[in-house]
């Protein structure tokens, strides 16, 4: 006789996470994309931060090249992020860009020999950032799957001052360190915060029990703004259903 097969076990199933579980867990990939104008384009925002910065003391500042990046999280993928600067964020005419890389700035005239010295400014975390909403919002519209948006400002400042003081000179002029941080170099990644979950407690109001004058400053304490005969009303209801009202429905 043969003997008798083992029974085979069924391999588990997992069941596919949800969309809530996947909200949890925040964008599944940041992609980012670096804009630049071209070469030969003028760049008013970096003629201005180059008066700015001479006025807060810095010296020998030769040119200023201002460069933006947006992180985008979501589920788009690199040719998604092409996307999304080709339809929204760079201007085609006047802008060139760059998706997980960085852009070459060029080199205005009269900056003289040396690379640049970089400084970032971008939004404090849990600050809003219209301009990283306004992208959101636009790149949603033409289909794609953007779950969060951040964009900060990339100076390049070409001078013989040090980074530490061009660094103080930009915090000073440069960006609002109510609302904006300012660092040196040039954002690799960013990581979006996630939302804790609040939590929810249930608390009940002991209210059966109490007499007229009671009730009426336990509607002062809680500022219900209810007269004595409205808390005896809200009283004898929670009376018939025999258990107490939570301050939810109080309120």
């Amino acid at each position: 006789m043969c003997p008798a097969a083992s029974p085979k076990r069924e391999k588990s199933r997992r069941t596919p996470s949800s969309s809530r579980s996947r909200a949890r867990r925040g964008p599944a990939r940041v992609q980012r994309v670096e804009i630049a104008l071209k070469p030969g384009m003028l760049d008013p925002a970096g003629l201005e931060a180059q008066v700015e910065l001479e006025a807060a003391g810095l010296t020998d500042v030769r040119a200023v090249r201002v460069a933006r990046v947006f992180f985008l999280g979501g589920r788009l993928g690199p040719l998604g992020a092409h996307q999304a600067a080709v339809g929204v964020l760079a201007d085609p005419v006047q802008d060139t860009f760059v998706v997980d890389g960085t852009v070459e700035l060029a080199k205005p005239e009269g900056a003289g020999r040396g690379k640049p010295r970089l400084v970032t400014v971008i939004r404090k975390s849990g600050v809003t950032n219209p301009e990283a909403e306004s992208a959101r919002i636009a790149l949603t519209g033409i289909g794609l799957d953007v779950e969060a948006v951040q964009s900060a400002r990339i100076y390049a400042i070409w001078t013989r001052s040090s980074q530490a003081d061009t660094l103080r000179a930009a915090r000073r002029v440069l960006g609002n360190d109510v609302i904006e941080d300012v660092a040196s170099g040039r954002p690799a990644q960013y990581r979006f915060p996630r939302p804790k979950a609040a939590r929810v407690r249930r608390r009940t109001v002991a209210i059966r029990k109490l007499a007229g004058p009671a009730l009426q400053k336990l509607s002062a304490e809680m500022g219900l703004s209810l007269s004595q005969l409205e808390m005896e009303t809200i009283q004898a209801h929670f009376k018939s259903l025999r258990r107490e009202p939570t301050d939810v429905e109080l309120e």
